[in-house]
């Protein structure tokens, strides 16, 4: 019997910004059977040994990808997270300045907690350290393909990086 060839799939890392994988599918020329997502709120990848990355090396090894598109979109709400708005949604939900700074001192994070939960303003820059923290992970095969583009938010259009 003939052995079947699984259909070699592109892994597209997003926001969370709405269903894009519709028109992605027309843009890319790929049905949507060879599409796979995963959304990261503002399409930030913030740890080189986290969920999202474990996500992308198990896509990789077991659902034929060959491609990894790092997308970003510009003018959406993801993208426009500003320190002093976070810091009153956190004390509107209970959480202390004292647990901010005991965080910040433990450092669970590379930098200060605030700092990482508001990611990079840039989402040029956020795209091409995603893309760099994607190729240089030791665990990544070095055959997949990873590409960053950028899309206006409500536009069908995709920028390379």
């Amino acid at each position: 019997m003939e052995k079947k060839t699984a259909n070699k799939k592109t892994l597209i890392i997003t926001s969370l910004e709405g269903n894009q994988s519709l028109w992605l599918s027309s843009v890319l020329k790929k049905p949507l059977d060879e599409l796979l997502f995963i959304n990261s709120y503002g399409s930030f990848i913030s740890q080189s040994y986290g969920c999202i990355i474990r996500s992308i090396l198990m896509a990789a090894y077991y659902e034929n990808v060959e491609d990894v598109y790092v997308i970003g979109v510009e003018g959406d709400k993801e993208s426009k997270i500003h320190r002093e708005e976070l810091l009153l949604k956190l004390e509107e939900a209970g959480v202390s300045g004292n647990t901010l700074h005991t965080l910040d001192y433990i450092r669970v994070v590379e930098k200060d907690i605030i700092s990482w939960l508001t990611g990079p303003e840039d989402m040029q820059e956020v795209i091409k350290k995603n893309i760099d923290l994607i190729e240089r992970h030791p665990l990544m095969p070095k055959t997949i393909n990873v590409q960053g583009f950028i899309t206006a938010k409500g536009a069908n259009t995709l920028k390379a990086i």
